[in-house]
């Protein structure tokens, strides 16, 4: 019976500690229990990447993502291997 208890304690804490690699921060809510608050993964740019007409002058280019209005993202261009904010 002891060999039993001692079993499902250690796969207790290896669930526990599998489970908390997961999540890096939690948060309580208003019933007490734990959720996690880790923020969503960022969204990928669409691939296969989209060939865009620079002409109309629609497309800023840029260097990274923070330079795109929000709910855009800085990708890479098919055509001319610029980088283009691109919504996603």
């Amino acid at each position: 019976m002891l060999c039993l208890r001692f079993v499902v304690l250690l796969a207790a804490c290896f669930v526990v500690a599998m489970a908390s690699q997961e999540c890096r921060r939690y948060c309580q809510t208003p019933g007490q229990t734990d959720v996690c608050c880790d923020p969503p993964p960022p969204p990928r740019c669409p691939y296969p990447p989209p060939c865009i007409d620079f002409f109309d002058g629609n497309f800023p280019f840029c260097y990274n993502d923070h330079q795109c209005p929000p709910g855009q993202k800085c990708c890479r261009d098919a055509c001319s291997q610029r980088k283009v904010c691109l919504a996603v």
